[in-house]
Order: structure tokens, then sequence, then C-alpha cells
């Protein structure tokens, strides 16, 4: 048998969201799944930056 999954515990600092581990804090921003420019999986929240930002930040060009 494995042992029992440990709930995750997190502070928030300055409006920003940490998981507390053994090794320190560790940023963990909550999925926002409001309006998105793209469904980009790894983002958490829209910035909603410029086109080119957006392309740079997604691999198909430069900023």
């Amino acid at each position: 048998m494995s042992a029992p999954r440990k709930l995750k515990e997190y502070v928030e600092h300055n409006g920003m969201r940490f998981e507390v581990t053994p090794h320190g804090l560790v940023f963990a921003p909550e999925f926002q799944p409001g309006e998105r420019k793209h469904p980009c999986p790894d983002c958490m929240s829209c910035a909603m930056c410029s086109d080119a930002r957006c392309r740079a930040c997604r691999g198909e060009g430069e900023a």
C-alpha cells in the first residue's frame, strides 16, 4: 500500500499564492479559466498580451 496523500498547503503573500514545501515556498498560481486569446495549457491567467508577444511566447516568432 502507498502512503496516504497529504493535502497541499498554500499561503498567500502580496496577492500571490505559494505552495509550502519541505524546501521552502514555491509560486503556485491559481488557474483562471476566464477569457483567453489561446488555449495554452501552461497559462494560468491570460494577460491578453500584444499579438507580437503572444506569438513569441507560443514559439511562433519573436517579440
